[in-house]
């Protein structure tokens, strides 16, 4: 009898008939991106406090799926990019699989890699930037990944 409680038990437990992982990763529509009524692709923005223009290309371009890539970001008025990183938000904000780095490149841009989005969908890459003052601003950059 523990014997067949033992079968009972683990059979029960083993997770082949719970598909909630699957199910709930079903419910993304990889096929085309859910881009928001406001979707804007420009690669130039004014941050938030619109003190900063913020630029970026990137390399390779266009944006690849699944594969690292590179960002480039351009500031205006002396800023300094302190931070990047992209976020879906049609999947509840999560990141990439990646953290980028930032190099300074003397020149006054700034590179970010690796990034890499992993999943077709709406991208939302964000720069930090730092005024001359050290006040710290941000820039949002609609993607629609991937072409």
């Amino acid at each position: 009898m523990t014997g067949l409680l033992f079968i009972a038990l683990t059979t029960g437990c083993s997770g082949a008939d719970d598909d909630s992982a699957a199910s709930s990763h079903a419910d993304h529509e990889h096929d085309a991106a859910q881009l928001p009524a406001d979707f804007d692709p420009a690669t130039e923005r004014t941050t938030h406090g619109g003190t900063v223009t913020v630029s970026y290309t990137s390399n390779p371009s266009p944006i690849p799926e699944s594969t690292l890539f590179a960002l480039t970001f351009s500031t205006s008025a002396g800023a300094v990019v302190t931070a990047a990183d992209a976020t879906m938000p049609n999947h509840g904000g999560h990141g990439m699989t990646v953290e980028p780095e930032l190099t300074d490149n003397g020149d006054g841009t700034f590179t970010a890699a690796p990034f890499e989005f992993h999943m077709p969908d709406y991208w939302v890459i964000h720069a930090t930037v730092a005024d001359t003052n050290g006040t710290e601003e941000r820039a949002d950059f609609d993607v629609a990944c991937c072409d």
